[in-house]
């Protein structure tokens, strides 16, 4: 179901967290995580399993994939418009994010795109950070 991550609306395989590649998050008990929004499209095929299994089976198989990769889901919504489902969950990082992604991807029953999600308190340590920075031009 998972693609890639999306980064200022532009599909990448970018780093989103930290130098190693480990994502700064919240806390889990004891483990600290990161929070992902993702958007998925069924292909033909995964649509025709939507309509074997019913909604709540496909909830039942993202949420069970999302605890056997340490995780938990927060939400799982199917949604008109250009997407089909929008999940939320929390993962230990961007590594394990990605395994999630690569694994259902190969299934070939959907496409999507992953969005790291910041809280706002994320967002004003950000802003506090000076960063030196030339646009393009100037």
């Amino acid at each position: 179901m998972w693609v890639r991550p999306v980064a200022n609306g532009r599909s990448s395989w970018q780093n989103h967290g930290t130098q190693s590649g480990r994502s700064r998050g919240r806390r889990m008990g004891s483990m600290s995580v990161s929070k992902y929004m993702i958007e998925a499209s069924y292909t033909v095929d995964g649509v025709k399993g939507v309509l074997k299994e019913g909604g709540s089976g496909r909830r039942a198989a993202i949420e069970q994939l999302i605890t056997s990769a340490g995780g938990t889901m927060e939400c799982f919504y199917f949604v008109f418009g250009e997407d089909d489902v929008i999940v939320v969950v929390d993962l230990p990082d961007n590594a394990t994010m990605a395994a999630v992604s690569l694994a259902v991807s190969a299934a070939g029953a959907a496409t999507s795109s992953v969005r790291v999600l910041l809280t706002p308190e994320e967002i004003d340590t950000a802003a506090r950070k000076t960063i030196q920075y030339r646009a393009p031009g100037r």
